[in-house]
């Protein structure tokens, strides 16, 4: 294939590294028409991770899916009786693949994702990807 037969047909190319320690959970969430997702993604880090978290939108180039919509997210934990202080806040975006990288190492705990969705769009389908690196334990099992 030449350059110019890959241009006319692909607009980006991804390249994906797998290796066992990177445990992943993907969540199906759906807009309400209000500014925040009434779902929220709550998970436990057993052991000292770092890692990503992900908001994907369907691509608006599949006939019939919507224009992107703008979202946010931030994760808190990990959780105690009295606070959830806030371990990050992405970017706000209208991108397909919102996509932030853990700042700093989790540790052991309750966390939880909150998503927002400022333009108040109804009934639009979102996934959330939790990707976490836990450190070479090799389980390549789901959170």
């Amino acid at each position: 294939m030449s350059d110019t037969d890959f241009l006319k047909h692909f607009s980006c190319v991804d390249v994906a590294f797998f290796d066992r320690s990177w445990a992943t959970a993907r969540t199906k969430l759906t807009s309400t028409g209000a500014s925040m997702c009434n779902q929220l993604l709550r998970f436990e880090v057993k052991t000292a991770a770092r890692g990503f978290v992900s908001l994907l939108q369907n691509d608006h180039r599949i006939k019939g899916s919507p224009s992107y919509m703008t979202l946010q997210f931030a994760v808190y934990g990990p959780l105690s009786p009295h606070q959830a202080p806030e371990v990050l806040q992405s970017r706000r975006s209208d991108e397909r693949e919102l996509v932030e990288e853990i700042p700093q190492q989790l540790t052991p705990g309750e966390y939880f994702v909150a998503v927002w969705t400022p333009d108040k769009e109804k009934d639009r389908n979102l996934t959330l990807v939790l990707q976490l690196d836990e450190w070479g334990k090799g389980t390549g099992r789901s959170l």
